[in-house]
């Protein structure tokens, strides 16, 4: 006999688990953290499971979006504290020029919304392009609004490939 621990957690602590669900995604894509560990095939797991009607996909998917837009605010304010230290340090160790420098951050200004999507799917520019848009003086509000769309976006993309794909893959396997 298995044991359903997705179905024992969701009953005895219901909403408790939404929120840890949460903290694991902003700890995850954190600066630094969120390069030496991926929540990505867990989020396809509780997909899966709200597939199998053990969790809430909404829950599932809003919790990730949370915590994934949490640490991307938390990313942005260190960039904006050590804004000109993390700059100069940046461009010493990377052998860059000001020109060009200035270049990343003209087209981080121009392009922020597809920026911050296509980084949320790379697990090193995921955690590093909050803090480059605080760095670079990017507002704080279409930082933000852009941040939970893509967060949104990113946190749908797994949790729905777990509840859509996961299935048909292990029936395809048990044939």
């Amino acid at each position: 006999m298995e044991f359903d621990w997705i179905g024992w957690l969701n009953a005895h602590h219901g909403s408790s688990f939404y929120m840890a669900l949460a903290v694991v995604v902003a700890v995850e894509n954190l600066p630094v953290i969120g390069t030496l560990i991926l929540v990505q095939p867990l989020l396809a797991f509780l997909g899966y499971s709200a597939h199998q009607s053990q969790l809430s996909f909404i829950g599932v998917w809003l919790s990730a979006a949370a915590g994934s837009a949490l640490a991307d605010q938390i990313g942005y304010l260190l960039g904006r504290q050590i804004g000109t230290p993390a700059r100069s340090w940046l461009q010493r160790r990377l052998h860059l020029r000001d020109e060009s420098v200035d270049a990343l951050q003209h087209q981080l200004h121009r392009y922020l919304a597809l920026a911050l999507l296509v980084a949320k799917f790379n697990p090193v520019s995921r955690t590093a392009a909050p803090p480059m848009a605080g760095i670079s003086g990017i507002r704080w509000a279409p930082f933000a609004l852009r941040s939970l769309v893509a967060s949104l976006l990113w946190a749908g993309f797994w949790v729905g490939a777990g509840y859509t794909l996961t299935h048909g893959w292990l029936n395809w396997l048990h044939a």
